[in-house]
């Protein structure tokens, strides 16, 4: 995977994904951004680099037993980048599941969790076991048009009081935002928005 620095069109294009009404939209959507970038594989067009809601950046992978291309995308790249993102005991990832049904909840229970008006997935190292937990939510999660995952701080004063999911509260004083993650490309791939400090 190669990492692409993007213009602020991508801060742009991060913050109008967040103008979607859920809870962990409207949690991020006031963030202030310092820079955006995605990573890709080797065989990108860099030419539609700046087409964020398009697909066909990433290659499609050729069939030998079919007529039809599956569309590669980079969820296997992000599932790892998020296991590492929640290295840290107060680090954890927030990922928003707009289409989640009574069933999904059952069947994330160690993640899923209706909170306001939707259902989000709280990720961390003691409900999130490998990169494998993390794709499972992934694929759980997104949709082509929608994909919202926050890489979050517990502030410290609150992190004997966040451990688990029930203890989640999305609130500017407890939780600090150092990444918004969002699906680009029409599902193929994500911009990472890296927060002010």
């Amino acid at each position: 995977m190669i990492e692409y620095k993007l213009p602020d069109s991508a801060i742009d294009y991060v913050k109008d994904v967040l103008s979607y009404d859920s809870p962990v939209c409207k949690f991020a959507k006031d963030t202030p951004f310092e820079a955006a970038n995605t990573y890709l594989p080797k065989e990108t067009s860099t030419n539609k680099l700046e087409s964020y809601s398009s697909g066909g950046i990433v290659s499609p992978r050729k069939s030998l037993t079919s007529k039809y291309e599956k569309v590669k995308d980079t969820s296997d790249w992000l599932s790892n980048y998020i296991y590492q993102s929640m290295l840290g005991d107060s680090s954890y990832c927030i990922i928003d599941d707009v289409m989640a049904s009574d069933n999904e909840l059952l069947d994330n229970n160690n993640t899923a969790l209706k909170y306001g008006n939707g259902v989000l997935h709280v990720l961390n190292r003691e409900n999130t076991a490998s990169v494998e937990d993390v794709r499972k939510v992934i694929f759980a999660a997104k949709v082509s048009w929608h994909f919202v995952c926050l890489v979050v701080q517990v502030k410290e004063k609150f992190r004997s009081k966040t451990k688990t999911q029930s203890d989640f509260k999305l609130e500017k004083d407890v939780l600090s935002i150092t990444e918004v993650i969002v699906g680009a490309y029409d599902g193929e791939a994500y911009i990472i928005g890296r927060t002010r400090k």
